[in-house]
């Protein structure tokens, strides 16, 4: 069963590893000297494309366990943190007492969130609070820029929210690095709708890691039925479930 008190499990003992071995390594985060953390696992939404590891409830850790934590490794020598949520915004008002207590303690952190976050969800007090934390990084996932689409792939963000709240980084934080990601391929896509995203990129001041993702269906998923239900054929999803995705 999946845990639901995640507080209860224990801090790991990272003393025990010898972190310089890892050092040439390139991880997930795209730095090293980090350390990777796990602050909530599942996901309220169902996006089409998505994997299914975590169920729809969430269990998350309260703000001061992760503070804990982070403060530990912190007095190790640790500057660089990667949160490995599939969204870590998820808990507008959990995160803000993260940041807080960050910044309260007068912590000086590099936070990165490399499996991305939510940008329609923010709030302008979460975004200051999460940069004045140490945030260097946003990648945010648009997916597609039409609304037909958004709503066919169960992504459904609020397109006007997402691009306010891209504004507002661009406009008060430009030392921010910002990705932005989209799915071209999505079944039904239009040559207008594919185009429409990639302007959704051009559109924005500046971008400095647009991601355009080509979509690869895979076998008794989620997308492979909506693929089926909108004329793609069972075979062609088979036969392309083992190439690379360009």
């Amino acid at each position: 069963q999946p845990i639901s008190d995640f507080d209860r499990l224990p801090i790991i003992d990272r003393s025990l590893v010898n972190y310089e071995k890892y050092i040439n390594y390139i991880g997930q985060g795209m730095v090293s000297h980090s350390i990777t953390l796990q602050t909530i696992r599942g996901c309220p939404y169902d996006c089409a494309y998505c994997y299914r590891i975590w169920p729809r409830k969430t269990s998350r850790r309260s703000a001061e366990n992760i503070f804990q934590e982070i403060n530990l490794y912190y007095s190790m020598g640790f500057r660089r943190f990667v949160f490995m949520d599939d969204i870590f915004n998820l808990d507008i008002k959990n995160g803000i007492r993260l940041f807080r207590l960050i910044i309260q303690n007068k912590l000086d952190l590099r936070l990165l969130f490399p499996s991305g976050l939510r940008g329609d969800i923010f709030t302008k007090e979460y975004i200051d609070l999460m940069i004045q934390a140490g945030a260097v990084s946003f990648p945010l996932a648009l997916e597609t820029a039409s609304p037909r689409l958004q709503k066919l792939i169960n992504k459904n963000i609020n397109l006007e929210k997402f691009r306010e709240n891209l504004e507002y980084i661009i406009e008060k934080y430009p030392q921010v690095i910002l990705e932005l990601q989209i799915i071209h391929g999505i079944p039904t896509e239009t040559r207008d709708e594919a185009r429409a995203s990639l302007d959704f990129i051009k559109s924005i001041r500046w971008v400095q890691f647009p991601y355009i993702h080509i979509l690869n269906i895979y076998p008794g998923s989620e997308m492979a039925k909506i693929a089926v239900q909108h004329g793609i054929s069972p075979k062609a999803i088979q036969q392309s479930a083992d190439l690379a995705y360009h």
